[in-house]
């Protein structure tokens, strides 16, 4: 098992676009098909190295209220 996703991990993670393994930072990754939702998109992604999966969450766009 990788390390633990801190709020760094998650942030550096975010801002490189979900390129990486947040556990082992691997680039060796690999997702489902994104799955759409009312607000963006979710996708189940895998890390090929340590094994470890998460699911990743993006904004579709946004509405001026």
């Amino acid at each position: 098992m990788g390390k633990p996703i801190t709020g760094e991990t998650e942030s550096r993670y975010v801002k490189r676009n979900g390129s990486f393994c947040p556990f082992c930072e691997s680039t060796d990754i690999s997702s489902d098909s994104p799955e759409l939702m009312d607000d963006g998109v979710e996708a189940v992604v895998s890390c090929s190295k340590c094994g470890e999966s998460w699911t990743d969450y993006r904004l579709a766009g946004i509405v001026e209220a």
